[in-house]
């Protein structure tokens, strides 16, 4: 029988030892690199790896699908916590991440301003003004033509 092979799970690769093994998986965890296989640079490898080989580690133990990164389950736990933390405070949709309402809010056609001010008064280009009599930060939504 030849010598045992041992497989790199990050990137699949077959290599001749354990020890050879261990000495690859540093070159994974360099910080910054050119990937061999695309030639794009990434900070970190070991995790850019995961986009050619598939690899997913991580996985929720609710529903048993699998992720590549640790944020991406954190994302995905939200699904089945019913977590939706980010209100729109123009129509109260709710979303997972703060990411998504900021992309659903430029599907508003209004004008979105922030006051942050006592006793702040914002006149909209519709001709309604807006009065903000307490200091706090809120969002007022002008909606313009008809609601």
């Amino acid at each position: 029988a030849g010598p045992s092979k041992s497989m790199c799970g990050i990137c699949g690769q077959q290599l001749d030892s354990p020890d050879v093994l261990l000495t690859h998986l540093q070159s994974h965890r360099e910080t910054g690199g050119t990937c061999g296989v695309c030639g794009k640079t990434f900070q970190n490898m070991e995790t850019h790896m995961r986009s050619h080989t598939g690899l997913k580690p991580y996985h929720c133990l609710v529903c048993g699908k699998h992720f590549p990164r640790p944020g991406a389950l954190r994302r995905h736990n939200k699904i089945h916590s019913g977590e939706r933390p980010h209100v729109c405070n123009c129509c109260g949709k709710t979303f997972i991440e703060s990411s998504a309402l900021k992309t659903h809010r430029k599907s508003h056609s209004l004008e979105v301003i922030t006051l942050t001010v006592a006793s702040a008064v914002h006149y909209c280009s519709s001709g309604v003004n807006l009065k903000l009599l307490y200091q706090t930060a809120a969002m007022f939504c002008c909606f313009h033509g008809s609601v």
